[in-house]
């Protein structure tokens, strides 16, 4: 067999493998037990940036924080003299908190009195929601 048919065989050959790993691909569930289904942000013109985020927990009495955190500084009800993202708000039907760039943690809503665990666990930075009862499966 010449060259042209064996380059011939073997494109044809390795594009059925790849329909076929493509095709597998859709059946296969590759999430984990915490996924982002759902995120949107908005940026407004006066730099306000607003995102939302739908968690689908896929096991019970696992997770206690769900957060996200920023590798530039995050305050809360504090000025800073350089760049740096001010929180106004979380959404959080237990308890929100920041910790900010200073290692600060400000609780927004829901109970003071878990302040201390979310010192010790929580990343600098971060902005999140705590459920000291773990969150259930679901979204």
């Amino acid at each position: 067999m010449k060259e042209l048919g064996k380059l011939s065989i073997f494109i044809f050959v390795t594009t059925i493998i790849a329909i076929f790993c493509f095709l597998l691909s859709s059946f296969l569930q590759y999430s984990g037990d915490l996924v982002i289904e759902n995120y949107t942000v908005e940026l407004s013109a006066d730099g306000t940036l607003v995102e939302t985020y739908e968690y689908n927990v896929g096991v019970s009495g696992k997770y206690q924080m769900l957060y996200r955190y920023w590798d530039d500084y995050v305050t809360y009800n504090s000025e800073l003299f350089s760049p740096h993202l001010e929180v106004t708000d979380v959404d959080c039907q237990y308890t929100a908190y920041v910790k900010d760039y200073s290692g600060n943690v400000e609780i927004l809503s829901g109970s003071n009195s878990y302040s201390g665990f979310i010192q010790d666990k929580a990343y600098y930075n971060e902005i999140g929601c705590f459920n000291p009862s773990y969150f259930e499966k679901g979204k």
